[in-house]
């Protein structure tokens, strides 16, 4: 069975700056998968954390949008 990725909430949801969501935009990307999710509370308060999941699930990127977020 295909497990769905993506969660429900909305990259505009977490209250990124302009910039940023005018890249995700650009770029397609509106909704946060559910490692992203998981992951960006931690990440955005810059503590350490270690991400396990399967290819395509979005690691880089939630790794890349708290980096983003704090430029």
């Amino acid at each position: 069975p295909i497990e769905n990725v993506f969660s429900e909430t909305k990259f505009e949801d977490l209250a990124l700056e302009p910039g940023l969501m005018k890249s995700l935009a650009r770029m397609q990307i509106s909704t946060l998968t559910k490692v992203q999710l998981d992951i960006y509370d931690t990440l955005h308060e810059r503590k350490n954390a270690i991400v396990r999941s399967v290819t395509g699930s979005g690691k880089t990127l939630a790794y890349m949008v708290p980096i983003m977020q704090d430029l």
